[in-house]
């Protein structure tokens, strides 16, 4: 305000008893609102369905599967509305397509999580160049794609609430765009999930004015083969 000095009080009006009249759960609760998971028909992905669904989202779940895992069942009965659409986040023009018939059958999109992915272990002077490019193709062009398509609907809509607040994207990148796993030999895969945090960065910062939050979430190994290998070496 000119160089003058602006009192807390000024920005910031308390409310003593705010705490009776809403509950924290309220804070997380994602009713009214659709997020379209990509790689959600098993792992991460799917977990994450679980999770957007159990606060009141809506999923729209695109995955290369033809028969997803069989916990997806179970997300069918949670409550909100759950569809799966088979896609290939790889080719754009099939995405494209994939993304509007999820705006005609749920009318908006709020968010994206990026969970499509694969993670290929090869010794790096054994790569064949299809092989990484698949890699590259899927982790990171899959993610850049999803995230165009998402945020150019996210663009077109009415916000629900808030204006400044047009929707969310979170790409889930990797430990492994940070540090190298000793015990595996996944060079593409690192270098692909270094691709998506910077990716996050950038549109962080380009797309903060259109109100889109992005971020990502870098997990470990996770998933059934994990576990798998953790029962099976146990002891």
């Amino acid at each position: 305000m000119n160089g003058t000095l602006v009192q807390p009080q000024q920005v910031l009006k308390a409310d003593a008893d705010g705490f009776l009249k809403n509950n924290v759960l309220d804070l997380f609760s994602l009713a009214g609102r659709t997020v379209v998971i990509t790689g959600g028909g098993r792992g991460i992905g799917l977990a994450l369905a679980f999770a957007v669904a159990e606060v009141g989202g809506n999923v729209a779940i695109v995955d290369i599967l033809s028969e997803p895992h069989p916990h997806y069942r179970e997300l069918e009965k949670v409550g909100v509305k759950v569809k799966l659409y088979k896609s290939d986040v790889t080719n754009f023009d099939v995405l494209k397509s994939t993304f509007n018939e999820i705006v005609q059958d749920f009318g908006r999109i709020d968010g994206l999580v990026t969970a499509a992915g694969i993670c290929p272990d090869e010794p790096f002077v054994d790569r064949k160049p299809e092989s990484v490019a698949r890699c590259m193709s899927i982790n990171v062009l899959g993610t850049y794609y999803a995230a165009q398509l998402a945020t150019a609907q996210m663009q077109r809509q009415e916000p629900l609430k808030d204006p400044a607040r047009r929707g969310s994207i979170v790409f889930i990148a990797s430990i492994a765009a940070y540090v190298a796993s000793k015990g595996q030999t996944t060079s593409d895969y690192c270098a692909s999930k270094g691709a998506v945090l910077s990716l996050a960065k950038a549109l962080g910062v380009e797309l903060a004015m259109s109100g889109i939050r992005v971020n990502s979430i870098s997990p470990g190994s996770v998933g059934v083969l994990t576990m798998s290998f953790t029962y099976r070496f146990a002891d």
